[in-house]
């Protein structure tokens, strides 16, 4: 057993180069690896804040186009901090569509907070 371990520690010793060589290609793997999980992590973020907002527009058009105040129709904006992580695989129209749809959400977000508070200094009055 000791011989067999002593046989491994001078094998690897000889062999620092492709020991070494082994190490960082494994390194690499994973980063290149972690890298594409974190991408499509991200991507299926940015399709569920789509998704919900698209949701929240659903139920205020089946009550008049009232939208609901405290809900915001993207609570999280993903878009904008991870585009640089899409550029190279959709389209151009696409990234613009996509853009489109969060600038005209966040709009609509900054319009209801303006209703909400101006409706919450009114009851404040009263």
């Amino acid at each position: 057993m000791l011989t067999t371990f002593a046989i491994i520690l001078a094998w690897l010793n000889n062999n620092l180069g492709l020991i070494t060589l082994l190490g960082g290609g494994t390194a690499i793997a994973l980063y290149i690896r972690q890298k594409r999980e974190y991408k499509r992590d991200v991507a299926k973020l940015i399709l569920q804040e789509i998704r919900y907002a698209e949701q929240q527009i659903r139920v205020a058009r089946e009550h008049d186009d009232v939208f609901q105040l405290p809900i915001e129709l993207l609570p999280t904006n993903s878009w904008y901090q991870n585009i640089h992580l899409f550029i190279k695989e959709i389209k151009e129209t696409e990234i613009d569509l996509i853009s489109n749809f969060y600038s005209k959400a966040s709009y609509i977000d900054t319009v209801i907070k303006t209703i909400s508070q101006y409706k919450n200094s009114q009851k404040i009055m009263l």
